[in-house]
């Protein structure tokens, strides 16, 4: 008999680490996702990185400040697939990442300052916004639904923190002519189409940076093929340089690749 409770209890105890360790765009549909699950989402999935670069001598315009934020208002809750709605709302660490800024040293080493980048454009992380606001009350299921299910009409990568300082003396028309996406496979250099700053409620902090990519050419072939295996994103604000890779071999959910 105590060997048989020992074994449950194993069985239980693997079963209960499985599912800590679920990834919840596979496992349940969004709308069963609690706070952890939209967290997991924007903070330490595929579509979300957490990118640590230089910030220059002394950190130049950067606030120093703890991890970049997982901010529920990142991409995709507009209407008609545009960025509506990305900068603001409530905010949360995510878990894991270096930590932020670090101003310059005694013997002048460069400061460091930390971004999320996420692939704002995927069903994924706009349902982690959606659901986000669904939580807090911002929003009602029914709407979070049918704002799901408007299209994005391009490849959204998105760029939040505490640190935006860095955009602050960049205007939008620099950013768009310096961030790029090249795909790992074919090669192919696709310059952004769009950039929108997404400012709070003063007009003058920063919130978010939204880098719109175009999904077809002039031509209506696709930018990035079905058997793409991922891409690399650079955006050069100034003096930062903020780039990122994603594998889309990853970058699947229950539906089936989520670009």
């Amino acid at each position: 008999m105590r060997k048989a409770i020992i074994g449950s209890l194993a069985v239980l105890a693997i079963a209960v680490l499985a599912w800590a360790s679920s990834d919840p765009w596979k496992d349940k549909p969004f709308q069963q996702w609690d706070e952890k699950d939209v967290q997991k989402v924007l903070s330490s999935s595929p579509w979300s990185k957490i990118v640590t670069t230089d910030a220059g001598p002394g950190g130049g315009a950067v606030t120093p400040s703890s991890l970049p934020q997982a901010n529920p208002g990142t991409p995709g809750a507009g209407s008609g697939g545009g960025h509506g709605g990305m900068g603001g709302g409530s905010s949360s660490s995510p878990s894991g990442g270096g930590g932020g800024a670090r101003g310059m040293g005694a013997d002048g080493s460069t400061s460091e300052a930390s971004f999320a980048v996420r692939w704002g454009s995927s069903r994924t992380v706009r349902e982690a916004v959606l659901r986000s606001k669904v939580l807090s009350g911002k929003l009602t299921e029914a709407d979070a639904e049918q704002q799901l299910a408007q299209p994005t009409a391009a490849y959204l990568v998105v760029i939040s923190g505490e640190q935006l300082a860095a955009f602050q003396a960049a205007e939008e028309a620099g950013v768009k002519s310096r961030s790029t996406l090249t795909t790992k496979k074919g090669k192919q250099k696709i310059g952004a189409s769009n950039v929108d700053f997404q400012r709070g409620p003063d007009g003058k902090a920063i919130l978010a940076v939204v880098i719109s990519f175009p999904k077809r050419t002039a031509t209506g072939e696709a930018t990035i093929d079905a058997d793409e295996k991922g891409a690399e994103f650079s955006c050069l604000p100034g003096r930062v340089s903020i780039k990122a890779s994603f594998d889309f071999s990853k970058m699947y959910d229950a539906q089936g690749r989520d670009l």
